[in-house]
């Protein structure tokens, strides 16, 4: 090598070091002047111009130095090299099949360079190729097993292909490599979740953070985590400090506003839900996603002129103070007073969960007063999650509205409104399409018209949810609600009447209204068993006494291992039934029959009501979601009430891999499937004394 040429090397090389890069920039352009065929000045000059953010030029200088290199046959380390920082040029220009091709040519020069295969699995990764993104990473970690990365981004692919469990193992492998690296702890933390197990998510979440205390990311996991499991001052703690680590981080305030809003504290949630749609304002449009009548009216929303509402009244019983007007514009009927009422604990035989979930424990309870709320040119809102009642002025009355309410004030465009002459009865509720909430919201709706002795003649419509279903139909011809009457929310969710009756809500009654049970009322038991039990005939049905209700034609919380329950059951007497195959007249019939029940948690247990008392119920929960509706049905109707919690779905399946669903396992708590062991269920049937 000349010695100008050496010497301008080392001068170049001494100032990029330095961190001179324009001073090192020059040098290399002296050097190319002075030996314009001087393969490594080129790849010098590529790295100067990529470190000073000049990547056109990089890569230019990088392809000179490529063109060199293969000329003079010389250098195959340095040529690897010199396509590796290719590579990196053409990823962050965002030119990534260009950068797949030069880490292949890379690769072919330095076979062992575990690094390089790792680059080219997160390249084929991000291109969806996952196939060869897969056998990169595990190449990777053939040649080198100490490759903390390598293992990290297989854990993102298997998680990605539904191989949790195998993604978890390479998690923890990569943390023992490398306990430092923050989003490793991060990303095993947010799988555990996925997995169900709280703790141990809620532990690697923590320790990300301790790693690097201003990790947004975490803290809004962690707060997902802390929400789910109905930690909710935690989970709202951590969710402000992820908006306050990163201000502009949208989905972080919506998280935060469905935390504030299952406390109860809607006016804040509403704020924080103004705050993510700032932020990011397609996120409101969320809204509407995952009910197709609503979806399919995207392209025709209007602005409607006071949105959001103007104010908010959370108690109609405070409305003068709330509303700061010495004339509100509604009419309130009081029914009755509210009701205490003292709840049972349930019972278990401590097999797989000794102590009582928190929603299941012994207590008092208090349920709210009912009433009618009449509101001239009063406006509602209705799908099959929220419902939202405001007056003529924009006030939205909180404690008549259900579901995602303070989402729904941030919207600021709805379909067009349909405005009714008369007068209309507003029933419609959180969930009111399915069968629950049918029965112990919407049913109940109607007896409270009637309380008032209001002449259903007099009411032009009734608005419901939905009416398409078998047993909405059979159970209003019963209370005799004529059908040319009856509209729906999939059809007008946005209606505005000359004069719009409300009934309070029976059953699933919103948080911020106060700390009431959020179950089915006594007076609801009352009503349904008196209008309905009648259509179980006057003799109990035979061959029914001891029944299993299966779940097997719903989408999720089935039971996984559902034929060997099926054995077990059998041999105590207990026969299978699919109550959505019967009329309600049917289902009715049974459950008044029946003297033992066995269910996972699900819509058929609404039929527990019409059971005699004594009647023992055995309900069964996933992990992670654990209801207390039929308990406290079951407290009001005295029937004989146990419970078992399920085990995890990756036991399950960690024996049985030949069967694991290509979905993920979790999602949606309210999702989850159900594996039981049928040793937990055999010592719970014991300790009810159902075996023979």
């Amino acid at each position: 090598m000349d010695k100008r040429v050496e010497s301008l090397i080392q001068e170049a090389e001494a100032y990029y070091r330095q961190g001179k890069f324009e001073a090192a920039r020059s040098i290399c352009y002296q050097l190319i002047q002075v030996q314009p065929d001087f393969a490594p000045s080129y790849k010098l000059l590529g790295n100067i111009l990529q470190l000073s953010g000049k990547l056109e030029a990089a890569i230019r200088a990088y392809q000179s130095g490529i063109d060199l290199f293969e000329k003079t046959s010389k250098g195959s380390i340095q040529l690897g090299e010199c396509y590796a920082d290719l590579g990196d040029s053409l990823i962050k220009i965002g030119a990534i099949e260009k950068a797949i091709a030069c880490l292949e040519k890379q690769i072919i020069l330095q076979p062992n360079s575990a690094e390089a295969y790792c680059t080219l699995g997160i390249l084929l990764h991000e291109v969806e190729d996952r196939k060869r993104a897969f056998d990169c990473f595990t190449t990777a970690i053939q040649i080198k097993p100490n490759l903390a990365e390598a293992y990290g981004n297989l854990a993102n692919l298997l998680a990605e292909l539904n191989q949790v469990s195998e993604a978890v193992n390479c998690l923890r492998k990569a943390i023992i490599l490398k306990p430092d690296l923050a989003e490793l702890s991060g990303n095993l933390g947010a799988l555990l979740f996925e997995q169900g197990k709280f703790k141990e998510s809620i532990f690697y979440l923590k320790k990300a953070i301790e790693i690097k205390p201003d990790y947004a990311n975490a803290y809004h996991k962690l707060g997902q985590v802390f929400q789910q499991s109905n930690q909710l001052e935690e989970a709202v703690a951590c969710l402000q400090k992820a908006s306050e680590l990163q201000p502009d981080f949208a989905a972080a305030y919506g998280n935060l506003g469905m935390s504030l809003q299952l406390q109860g504290k809607l006016c804040e949630a509403i704020a924080a839900f103004h705050k993510a749609f700032q932020l990011q304002p397609d996120l409101s449009l969320l809204f509407f996603k995952g009910q197709k009548h609503l979806e399919d009216t995207l392209e025709q929303l209007v602005a409607f002129p006071n949105t959001p509402p103007k104010t908010v009244c959370l108690s109609i019983a405070n409305i003068a103070v709330d509303l700061d007007t010495n004339k509100p514009d509604l009419t309130y009927i009081k029914i009755n007073f509210g009701q205490s009422v003292y709840l049972r604990a349930p019972k278990n035989s401590s097999g797989n969960f000794p102590q009582v979930p928190p929603n299941l424990q012994e207590r008092w309870g208090e349920f709210p007063e009912r009433y009618l709320a009449i509101l001239p040119n009063g406006r509602a809102w209705g799908d099959l999650i929220t419902t939202a009642i405001l007056t003529e002025q924009n006030q939205l009355l909180a404690e008549l509205s259900t579901g995602n309410v303070a989402h729904f004030t941030q919207v600021n465009k709805l379909p067009t409104i349909k405005k009714f002459d008369g007068t209309i009865a507003f029933l419609s509720t959180i969930g009111g399409d399915t069968y629950y909430h049918w029965m112990m919201d919407i049913l109940p709706r109607f007896k409270s018209l009637q309380f008032q002795g209001i002449d259903w003649d007099a009411i032009d419509k009734f608005v419901v949810n939905n009416y398409t279903r078998a047993f909405q139909r059979e159970t209003l011809k019963v209370l005799g609600i004529p059908q040319e009457k009856i509209i729906t929310s999939v059809e007008y969710p946005h209606i505005q009447a000359s004069q719009l009756i409300v009934p309070s809500v029976p059953s699933s009654i919103p948080k911020w209204f106060g700390n009431y049970i959020q179950g089915v009322p006594p007076w609801v038991c009352k009503f349904l068993r008196q209008e309905l039990m009648p259509l179980a005939g006057p003799n109990p049905l035979k061959g029914y006494e001891r029944i299993y209700i299966s779940r097997q034609r719903s989408q999720f919380r089935r039971f996984v291992n559902e034929e060997e329950i099926l054995d077990c059951l059998g041999k105590f007497g207990f026969k299978m039934v699919i109550l959505e195959s019967f009329s309600v007249s049917e289902q009715i019939a049974i459950m008044a029959a029946a003297k033992a029940i066995v269910a996972p948690h699900g819509a058929g247990l609404s039929n527990a009501v019409f059971c005699q008392p004594g009647t023992k119920l055995i309900e069964i929960f996933a992990p992670r979601y654990v209801e207390n509706c039929y308990w406290i049905l079951s407290n009001h109707i005295n029937l004989d009430y146990y419970y078992l919690i399920g085990e995890s779905l990756e036991k399950y399946y960690a024996t049985r891999p030949q069967i694991r669903p290509l979905k993920r396992l979790y999602k949606d708590a309210r999702t989850d499937d159900i594996y039981v062991k049928i040793d937990s269920l055999l010592k719970l049937i014991n300790f009810a004394n159902l075996a023979y």
